[in-house]
């Protein structure tokens, strides 16, 4: 050791910085570099951002440290030397203080010091005087100083006085003064200080390494300096790792010996699942994912998945070996391990807190931290932990988390999620559901895996092959792989175990060799399994045993089937698959009635026993001596019984069919589900959902039985929706040839039943004709005479716009088997109907999404699904697609009704056969056939003319027009023909020459287009001889039946041939024809009659009926646009200038309309109000300039128009449209315009008072009072005035409404004076609007902000008459949701706290007043009274308003932790009452608003939820709910991954039983499906 380290390159700066990190590393004081520094340093940084020192701030761990390092400063009072330059940061830094959790402290000499640190170079003024007399000075020896130091005390004091008047802007005082020289020190930083850290090094580097880890410190304080960084010891290390290696801390060596010791402890429990004992010894099952996983640890924390038994902790035990060769590597076990960081602390045994502990670990990076089964925490509070430990020690530099989870945990588990957020490394070895979580999935044994297994152990080889491909599928498994080699190795010869088929099997095997059929051990066994049965647990404490069972207990032991759990001497199974065989055997098996007894529900042991049953079940089927219809019996008796555990009844069905043969007979089943009550319904439901859970997960299952007992059901009203989903299961299962018929038959039973049902359920139309659709081909004629009834007149116009859209669905699988009834189902779809749009339906079934459709509307999806279809029906069944286009096609036409009285009707000839010909006006409803988009006719049309080129069959081309033709001959159709015919012009078109050529085609305007472009393309493809008969015959039509039969000929006969070009015509007479038809200049365009174009038009002021068109510059027209424009200038403009050509249009038209001084008709007075209004608000001063505009505008004011009828009022109070120009409300408006002028005030006043309170029409006084607020700009006290009156005076709620402008801004000026005006208009304001809501709004304002009695009461008036006022409470509670959720953000108002709990207050009055009623209305099954109706509507409005204040989107100021908590106390008495009394709706509205609040508090969230669905009172059934089901699904999932814990206690566990019971019994699968894991969840 050299003692002295070699700084050559780097700063003085890094220098000293470098040492104070050797003291860090080192644990040691910084009072070891001299001026009795405070602290061991913690963490160091190279800058501090908010100025001050700006060198090295330390950390310690009694203050801060800032450091001014300075190899050598002289002794200088300039104020531009560098010593000034230090007392001015200095100060800086003393004045900022010291930011300690989050406020500012003083800094004191105890805990903290500015230091200026010199090298040994610099003067000795500075190393030695100043350092002196700054020591002195904090001790109080600064007395009798001698000259040398007293100078230099003098200079630094000089200076650090200017840096404080500098900055202060006042003298320092001299308390400061001294204050700030107490925390001033001066250290000199020399060979000798060196010498101290690389000595205190030696702690943590091998001898012979201290001065290279000093200069490596060096360089990292170099690199910090530069980058503005620095960091702590765990950083520090991170960085140095790799380049020496480093022990760690002295007082972490023990801490660190301590982890790795349980660490050991821990690898070593998990290494019993590294190896399995057989005949040869142990042997390791080699699995090359192991190699993945520690490949990915590498990468970044991770995550790893797979189904229990899939070996995950003997995988991490490996990648633990692998990992920790070269890497610091500790696992934990999570399972039983303490519920907090302290805790495991203290059972590490550590001194310091764990993450501290894992800073300092030494070693190579990355680190590892390995938790096994991350998922198994038993408590709320262990489960956080384990959180809390993964995310920081993941965020820990250098270090990644490595955890095995069950696969369920990580797919609901939202927290574990973020908690491995990532891409999967290795996407071959993911499982797809995790696309964004960093994870590796475990799957069972591979073909390669076993081969190494059988390499290893030929007793094992031997046993896989006797037992064929069935024990091989059994072997995947490692628990049951580990059980056959038990047994191999206990001498069970492998030739043995050919019989074994499954895992039941196997464990009677290990059962006659294990246990036996000693008496003394089977009673031993059946009491210790009856005390676990007891205390609902998989162990029992050794002491616990009574001596009669002891003896069994220590032979169970002995033969490993039994294992005792030190050190806390609980007794278990060796595998708690034992405890579920024992369980099967000893309490279930003996007989069915000991079984019932331990399984009621009234036990609550069903998650215990589930994972027995299917012992049990296969044991009762085979081994119980009942036959198959007493096994059936029992099982389907068993489920529909209420009394027995809602687990165990889920269980048993689920098991019952998987045991279920090809050849099986379930008529005992049959007999349980035919005897027609609840009980049956209820067992039929289990085995229906339970079918259809195997389903959706694609497991096979046996159709044919079940299509047996399809056969045989006599399913009730009740029973249809479970008998038609077990048809379509079944259907979606692969039947047999032998099972169609059945499912056939029962489907055309369950469709015949829906039929003729009194309500039509649309599920089971849309099901029940899907099935019989599917199945139509094991009996045609009776599926279409089923399905022809749908189409019966009084039946389609009944319910097509139901049934018809569910059969045109599945078109192509109908059309495939009868080609008729799907073109009579196509034109039915396109023909004529009577489905009105005010014909209202529901879109679903449901009381959550309450959304309406129409019947028209429904219907039309039947068109829609048609031409979804047609593709593929064309591609599947060209011919009869061909067909249905035609019969769509005529549809559209009979439903237009475009057809003329007596339309043109001939036969047209196409080949030998003759075709009707009907004109059907489609040139003009069709017109945009080849373009639309709305009509799916035309995309049909559309479809088929873009297939059509593609088509090679001759066959079908050539009998095209017969399949278009057969059933119509409408112009449409043969429009269709002839398009066609133009893309297949060889095999289609040239058929069609006659008919398009002939005169009855060319001459309609509905064929004329398409029929000259197949000519156009036919024409140079027929013989000339052709070509000169058809021109002849053209140029001898006559059009005698037409009006102008010349322009008639020259128009379609010109066109024709201009269409086919002069070149191409055969004879001279039809090119002399075209030249004079060019000649006469009529266009020759062969183009459609009808094509509509759209354009905007914009109306011209002022344009009379008798004066449209005729108006001139000097006409009233002409002037009245002159107004109009002119203003709208002026508006864009107000210039000047626009202003005079705005009064000089009004004076002229003015003048136009009438003598002198008299009223102009209604709509001029209109207009010229409306003119003068602009001219006077925008220029006041045409007040003096042209004072007849005020006076003219004054006079308009009194024009009749509008005359007030008697019933003018009622109907305006109905709407405030009243439909003509009125030349009185014009000039209201434009007195309107003017209130906010003062200086016009007293000239329009009495006026305005006049027609705003007497006016006979509501429309000025409208015009008015929506305007009133201007005046409050600069008349407060007028605007007060005229308010009154009109509150005193107005009648019509329209009108008071819209008094709201006015009321808002009075508002501000004068609570107390606007309630009495407002309470007024409420009072005559009737039914809702906005203006009703904005003046609610005011009121709650008064009542709840201000606290004004009188409003306070008038609320407590409509509350306590809520029937009453109904509509003025609706307008109250959406006022009132605003107020629910301010004040949460304490630091924006105060008073918004006080205001929340007064409007918590008034929603608690309300709710008080209508909930009795509500109960009433659901305490029996009456007819609801009007003040139940409303009360139910008022409940329920108020907890939506509910949900949208804190559960739609959280508002920002409940965004903290404490906020939400607050939130979720106060509302929660709400929740409950809403959730238990609510409809579907609202619970469904709190359980939203609940899942905002559940990583607040989960567990009065939960127990909130399951009050809710546990509730005995209320109208909602709400487990009925689609929707219900998947948000109770979504909320399970979110507690069983993320706050299993919770569910320790036995009463929350029973309610999360009967919760999942509730929806599990109202047949929804996700439900079932959580039940069937809850076993093993819990375990």
């Amino acid at each position: 050791m050299s003692g002295r380290a070699t700084f050559s390159g780097t700063s003085f700066q890094s220098e000293v910085a470098a040492c104070i990190a050797g003291l860090l590393l080192t644990e040691r004081p910084l009072s070891r570099l001299g001026g009795n520094l405070p602290g061991t340093p913690q963490k160091i940084y190279a800058e501090i951002p908010a100025g001050g020192v700006d060198d090295i701030v330390v950390d310690t761990d009694v203050g801060q440290i800032y450091i001014q390092a300075k190899n050598t400063v002289p002794l200088s009072n300039s104020a531009a030397g560098e010593l000034a330059s230090v007392a001015e940061q200095f100060v800086r830094q003393f004045r900022a203080g010291v930011l300690e959790n989050g406020t500012q402290r003083p800094l004191v000499p105890a805990r903290d010091r500015l230091v200026l640190a010199v090298g040994t170079g610099a003067t000795g003024t500075i190393k030695e005087h100043l350092q002196e007399v700054l020591d002195r000075n904090r001790t109080g020896a600064a007395t009798g100083l001698p000259a040398n130091q007293q100078h230099a005390l003098d200079v630094f004091t000089g200076l650090l006085d200017a840096a404080w008047l500098a900055q202060a802007g006042t003298a320092i005082t001299a308390a400061q003064r001294q204050a700030l020289l107490a925390v001033c020190s001066v250290i000199v930083v020399g060979s000798s200080e060196h010498q101290l850290v690389t000595e205190a090094l030696l702690s943590v580097v091998a001898p012979g390494l201290e001065d290279t880890l000093l200069i490596l410190l060096d360089h990292w304080a170099h690199q910090a300096a530069r980058q503005g960084t620095g960091g702590d010891a765990a950083a520090i290390r991170l960085v140095l790792n790799g380049r020496i290696q480093l022990t760690e801390p002295p007082s972490f060596r023990q801490d660190v010996a301590r982890l790795s010791t349980y660490s050991a402890a821990t690898l070593a429990e998990l290494a019993r699942f590294t190896a399995i004992e057989v005949v040869e010894g142990p042997i390791t099952v080699s699995r090359p994912v192991v190699n993945h996983v520690v490949d990915a640890a590498l990468g970044g924390s991770l995550a790893i998945t797979g189904e229990p038994g899939a070996g995950k902790s003997a995988i991490l035990h490996a990648a633990a070996s692998i990992l920790g060769q070269q890497h610091p590597v500790f696992c934990f076990k999570v399972e039983n391990g303490p519920g907090t960081l302290d805790e495991l602390r203290r059972e590490i045994g550590l001194t310091h807190p764990l993450l501290e502990v894992l800073g300092q670990v030494p070693g190579p990076r990355p680190a590892f931290l390995l938790l096994d089964a991350l998922d198994a925490s038993r408590s709320n509070q262990a489960e956080t932990t384990y959180k809390k430990l993964l995310r920081e020690v993941a965020a820990l530099p250098g270090w990644h988390v490595v955890a095995s989870v069950r696969t369920f945990d990580l797919r609901v588990g939202k927290e574990w999620q973020q908690l491995f957020h990532g891409l999967p490394p290795m996407p071959q070895h993911a499982d797809r559901s995790f696309g964004r979580v960093r994870h590796l999935h475990i799957g069972l044994l591979d073909a390669g895996e076993r081969a190494d297994l059988a390499r290893q152990s030929p007793s094992l080889h031997t046993a896989l092959t006797a037992g064929g491909p069935k024990m091989e599928a059994l072997a995947l498994n490692p628990f049951n792989l580990a059980l056959l080699a038990d047994l191999l190795r206990g001498g069970t010869p492998p030739e043995s175990l050919a019989g074994v088929s499954t895992q039941g099997q196997l464990l009677d095997r290990y059962w006659q060799e294990r246990v036996g059929d000693s008496t003394p051990v089977i009673v031993g066994l059946t009491r210790l399994v009856e005390q676990m049965l007891d205390a609902k647990a998989l162990t029992i404490a050794q002491g616990r045993i009574d001596a009669a069972t002891a003896t069994a207990v220590d032979e169970l032991q002995e033969n490993g089937v039994l294992l005792l759990e030190q050190p806390r001497r609980v007794l278990g199974f060796r595998h708690h698959v034992l405890f579920d065989y024992a369980v099967a055997c000893l309490a279930l098996l003996p007989d069915v009635a000991s079984a019932r007894a331990q399984l009621v529900k009234s036990k609550g042991a069903g998650l215990l026993l589930a994972p027995s049953l299917n012992y049990w079940v296969d044991g009762l089927k085979h081994n119980s001596g009942l036959s198959a219809d007493e096994f059936w019996g029992v099982i389907g008796t068993l489920v529909a019984d209420e009394g027995m555990d809602p687990i165990v009844r889920v269980e048993v069905a689920r098991l019952s069919v998987e045991t279920v043969q090809a050849d099986e007979d379930l008529t005992g089943l049959v007999r349980v589900f035919n005897q027609g009550d609840a009980a049956a319904t209820r067992s039929l439901r289990h085995f229906v959902v339970a079918l259809v859970i195997k389903a959706k997960s694609h497991q096979p299952f046996q159709a044919g039985p079940w299509a047996q007992v399809v056969a045989e059901l006599r399913a009730g009203a009740d029973q249809l929706g479970l008998h038609q989903t077990l048809v379509e299961t079944l259907l979606n299962g692969n039947p047999t040839a032998d099972a169609l018929p059945l499912l056939s038959q029962a489907a055309r039973q369950i469709m015949t039943s829906v039929m003729t049902a009194a309500f039509l359920n649309r599920w089971q139309v849309r099901s029940t004709i899907a099935s019989v659709v599917r199945t139509y081909g094991t009996n045609p004629a009776a599926s279409q005479l089923l399905l022809t009834q749908l189409l019966e007149p009084e039946r389609f116009r009944r319910y097509g716009h139901v049934e018809i859209p569910a059969l045109a669905e599945h078109l192509v699988l109908l059309a495939g088997q009868d080609e008729a009834l799907s073109v009579q189902l196509v034109y039915c779809v396109f023909g004529p109907h009577e489905f009105r749009h005010d014909q209202a339906t529901p879109m679903v079934s449901s009381f959550i999404l309450r959304m309406q459709s129409n019947a028209a509307q429904d219907f039309e999806l039947a068109r829609h699904e048609v031409e979804k279809h047609f593709a593929a029906l064309l591609a599947a069944y060209p011919r009869t697609a061909v067909r249905v286009l035609a019969a769509a096609l005529r549809g559209a036409r009979d439903r237009k009704e475009w057809s003329s009285p007596e339309p043109r009707v001939e036969n047209l000839t196409v080949g030998t056969t003759s075709y009707r010909f009907e004109d059907d006006s489609s040139a003009y409803w069709a017109h945009d056939l080849e373009t639309s988009r709305s009509d799916d006719h035309a995309e049909m049309y559309q479809r088929f003319l873009q297939w059509i080129p593609g088509v090679q069959d001759p066959a079908l081309l050539a009998d095209m027009p017969g399949l278009l033709l057969e059933h119509t001959g409408a112009a449409i159709v043969w429009r269709t023909l002839f398009e066609a015919g133009a893309r297949q012009p060889q095999l289609l078109g040239r058929q069609l020459w006659v008919a398009a050529s002939s005169p009855l085609v060319l001459q309609c305007q509905s064929t004329r287009k398409s029929a000259i472009e197949l000519l156009q393309v036919l024409y140079p493809l027929v013989p000339s001889e052709a070509r000169h008969e058809a021109e002849r015959a053209w140029l001898a039509w006559g059009f005698a039946d037409f009006t102008e039969p010349e322009w008639m000929r020259t128009s379609v006969i010109g066109t024709v041939l201009q269409t086919l070009g002069a070149p191409q015509l055969a004879t001279d007479e039809a090119r002399e024809f075209l030249q004079v038809a060019i000649a006469s200049g009529e266009a020759l365009v062969n183009s459609k009659p009808l094509e509509i174009h759209s354009t905007f038009i914009e109306r011209e002021p002022f344009e009379a009926e008798n004066n449209a068109g005729t108006a001139t510059a000097d006409s009233v027209p002409g002037l009245a646009r002159a107004v109009h424009y002119t203003q709208q200038a002026v508006r864009a403009a107000p210039t000047e200038e626009t202003l005079r050509h705005l009064q000089e249009a009004l004076l002229a038209f003015d003048a136009a309309l009438s003598p002198a001084g008299a009223l102009p008709e209604a709509e001029a007075a209109a207009v010229l109000a409306e003119g003068l209004g602009v001219l006077l608000a925008y220029a006041p001063a045409a007040a003096t300039s042209y004072p007849e505009a005020l006076t003219r505008l004054l006079e308009l004011t009194h024009h009749p128009e509008p005359l007030a009828e008697p019933s003018t009022e009622e109907d305006f109070a109905q709407s405030v449209a009243w439909g003509y120009s009125a030349a009185r409300i014009e000039a209201a408006k434009a007195l309107a315009q003017l209130l906010e002028i003062s200086s016009l005030w007293p000239l329009i006043q009495d006026r305005v008072e006049d027609l705003l309170l007497r006016d006979p029409h509501p429309a000025v006084r409208f015009a008015l009072i929506t305007a009133l607020y201007k005046l409050s700009w600069h008349n407060t006290e007028a605007t007060w005035e005229l308010a009154e009156k009109f509150a005193e005076q107005e009648i019509n709620p329209q009108v008071i409404h819209h008094a709201t402008a006015v009321l808002r801004n009075l508002a501000h000026e004068d609570a107390a004076r606007l309630e009495p005006l407002l309470l007024n208009l409420l009072a005559k304001a009737g039914g809702p609007g906005e203006g009703s809501r904005i003046m609610v709004d005011l009121l709650l304002r008064l009542a709840l902000e201000r606290q004004l009695p009188a409003s306070q009461a008038q609320l407590r008036e409509w509350v306590s008459a809520y029937s009453a006022h109904k509509k003025q409470l609706g307008s109250v509670m959406a006022v009132l949701r605003a107020y629910l959720s301010m004040g949460y953000d304490r630091a924006q108002d105060p008073q918004e706290d006080a205001i929340r709990q007064r409007s918590q207050a008034l929603m608690q009055e309300l709710v008080d007043a209508v909930e009795p009623a509500v109960r009433n209305w659901t305490s029996d099954n009456h007819q609801p009274t009007e003040e139940e109706e409303a009360a139910h509507w008022i409940f329920n409005e108020l907890a939506g308003q509910l949900f949208y204040a804190i559960g739609h989107d959280l508002p920002e100021n409940i965004g903290t932790l404490e906020a939400k908590r607050q939130c979720l106390t106060e509302y929660a008495p709400f929740i409950s009452r809403f959730a238990t009394l609510g409809t579907p709706g609202t619970v469904h509205h709190m359980l939203d608003i609940l899942l905002k609040f559940v990583a607040v508090n989960p567990t009065q969230c939960f127990d909130l939820f399951a009050e809710a669905m546990l509730r005995t009172t209320g109208v909602a059934k709400y487990e009925y709910e689609s929707q219900g089901a998947k948000r109770f699904v979504e909320l399970v999932e979110e507690y069983l991954a993320d706050h299993r814990a919770l569910f320790a206690q036995e009463d929350r566990r029973t309610k999360l039983v009967d919760c999942l019971a509730i929806f599990s019994d109202a047949g929804w699968p996700e439900a079932w499906q959580l039940f069937q894991q809850l076993p093993d969840l819990f375990r």
